[in-house]
């Protein structure tokens, strides 16, 4: 089988598919499908990161395939991609969108007088957590032409500026450091370890996770999460990095921080609802299709040992049959007794102030053991009136033997 001629080899940091756009300019001063075409790779395979395609192009071009393969984003079925070991969604990458640092390509062009042969697309900058250059400190830039060979991120027809026209795109970036999450991502997928509870995670999970924390911290739970930009999702990483550096301790205290607000100054949603916002709607949606991972079993626990929580009802997929705290009102839906009686027997034994009289009911939380024996207790009481009738015995007589409380009746009787 003949082979391309002059050799042009594979560069560590760039993807397949950048590689055969270089090969194309290269050898034939076009585009990328027709080369393909021509060597009979369907650009979809090479894209897809399929082996047969990837291996067909290094044996044509003369190259190693081990290093080309490390990079290739394998795509499995149900929108899965396998990505140096790890098993990732097509969410977790840029998709349709090409990302990519100006001042990088114009380092590029040193090397070749045509910048077509030299522009490499890195294939951390597909990476959704990949937002800035580590190199020169920049903003990367995004970009979509929004035709059908967007998937193929082919540099030569979506960044077709060179030289002086790269460096006036990199004076409209943001300079900043990359996020401390970006570095965790990209330093996984090249082998190395971060914090013990995110490497206990998938890699998608530890990021997701991170986000949208950070997105409730940093923006409110007001924000809704298709509402926050690229910009914005990198800022939330920021936010939440040093919580979830601490692993759950640190992820507690920044429920906490959320959660911190007073009740009485937001809307009508249930707390965990207005309180923890997008995060909350993430981990509780009926059609999860993918393991959130241990985040949600932090919220819950936070949720169950903090907040309103009726006995018998699902908190973020797991029913809870004796919560840590309650609302009177729902101790009273759930126990069957009136809320206002119930509230004002707490008072009486100075179980709660006299003070939670002037609030609603709903926004007075009690130890739910103890309100559930309370309420318990209501059920099992007769009225004072009623007592001669069903002891048989005379007003007097039942007074001197029973123990009575003006607000239930009689709760016990002495032997």
């Amino acid at each position: 089988m003949a082979k391309l001629f002059p050799h042009l080899p594979f560069v560590d940091h760039e993807t397949p598919m950048s590689w055969a756009g270089r090969l194309a300019a290269f050898h034939t001063h076009g585009p990328v499908l027709p080369f393909l075409n021509d060597l009979s790779i369907p650009m979809k395979d090479l894209a897809g990161g399929v082996h047969g395609a990837v291996e067909r192009l290094c044996d044509m071009a003369n190259q190693d395939p081990e290093p080309v393969l490390r990079n290739a984003m394998r795509r499995r079925g149900d929108r899965r991609i396998d990505l140096r070991g790890e098993k990732v969604s097509a969410e977790f990458l840029t998709g349709l969108v090409t990302r990519f640092c100006p001042l990088c390509l114009l380092d590029d062009e040193k090397e070749h007088e045509r910048p077509q042969v030299t522009h490499r697309h890195r294939w951390t900058w597909m990476l959704q957590p990949v937002r800035t250059c580590p190199l020169h400190e920049l903003a990367l830039v995004e970009r979509r032409e929004g035709v059908w060979t967007d998937f193929a991120h082919e540099l030569a027809v979506i960044v077709p500026e060179v030289g002086a026209q790269l460096l006036q795109i990199s004076k409209a970036q943001e300079v900043r450091e990359p996020s401390p999450l970006q570095g965790y991502a990209v330093e996984r997928l090249e082998g190395q370890g971060g914090p013990s509870w995110l490497d206990q995670q998938s890699l998608e999970q530890a990021v997701r996770a991170t986000e949208v924390l950070g997105a409730v911290i940093a923006f409110g739970s007001d924000a809704k999460a298709s509402d926050v930009t690229s910009d914005g999702w990198d800022a939330a990483g920021r936010v939440a990095w040093p919580f979830v550096c601490r692993g759950e301790t640190g992820v507690r205290d920044a429920l906490g921080l959320i959660g911190g607000a007073s009740p009485s100054a937001k809307g009508g949603k249930p707390l965990r609802v207005r309180d923890f916002g997008m995060l909350y709607a993430w981990l509780s949606a009926p059609k999860l299709t993918k393991d959130p991972g241990p985040i949600r079993d932090v919220l819950r626990d936070h949720l169950v040992n903090t907040t309103d929580v009726m006995a018998g009802t699902k908190v973020l997929g797991k029913d809870i049959t004796e919560p840590r705290l309650s609302s009177i009102t729902s101790l009273a839906r759930s126990e069957k007794v009136h809320h206002l009686t119930l509230r004002k027997v707490l008072i009486s034994r100075k179980l709660i102030p006299a003070d939670a009289e002037e609030r609603s009911c709903s926004m007075t939380l009690v130890n739910y053991k103890v309100g559930r024996d309370l309420a318990a207790a209501m059920n099992r009481a007769v009225a004072f009136t009623a007592l001669p009738e069903a002891l048989n015995a005379s007003r007097p007589m039942c007074g001197s033997a029973c123990n009575f409380d003006p607000c239930i009746g009689v709760i016990g009787v002495q032997k």
